[in-house]
C-alpha cells in the first residue's frame, strides 16, 4: 500500500490504495506520493484518468529527480532527469508523444551523447 494525497481544487482528500484500486478508478487531480518522513516523493497531474500537466518526483533530500509534461497522456515538450547532485543527466523532447531528440549528460554536467530522432 501506498500513501497518496489527492488535490482537486481546494479539496484535500488523503487516501491509502492497494496497486489494484489505484489501477481502477479514474484520477482526476493531483497526486502527491511521499516518503516516510513526510517529504514529498512525487506529483502528477491527471484529467479523467489522463494524465495531463507536470509529472515530477524528488530525491529524499528535496532535490529534483525528474520531470515530464504530458498533453492528453502523451509526452508533450521537454523531459528532464537529475543526478542527486542536481546536475542534469538527460534531456528528451517530445512532440505528441514522440521523441524528437535526447541529450545525455556526465555527473558533472558535460553532454556526453546525443541523438535526433
Amino acid at each position: 500500500m501506498r500513501r497518496t494525497i489527492w488535490f482537486i481544487g481546494a479539496i484535500l482528500c488523503w487516501e491509502l490504495l492497494s496497486p489494484a484500486y489505484a489501477a481502477q478508478t479514474e484520477k482526476t487531480g493531483v497526486a502527491r506520493t511521499v516518503y516516510p518522513d513526510g517529504k514529498i516523493r512525487s506529483e502528477k497531474n491527471y484529467w479523467l484518468g489522463a494524465k495531463q500537466g507536470w509529472f515530477r518526483e524528488f530525491y529524499p533530500n528535496g532535490r529534483i529527480k525528474s520531470e515530464k509534461f504530458y498533453r492528453d497522456d502523451k509526452l508533450e515538450g521537454l523531459s528532464r532527469a537529475f543526478y542527486p547532485n542536481g546536475y542534469l543527466r538527460w534531456e528528451k523532447f517530445y512532440q505528441a508523444g514522440k521523441l524528437i531528440y535526447y541529450k545525455k549528460y556526465d555527473q558533472t554536467g558535460h553532454l556526453v551523447a546525443e541523438k535526433k530522432y
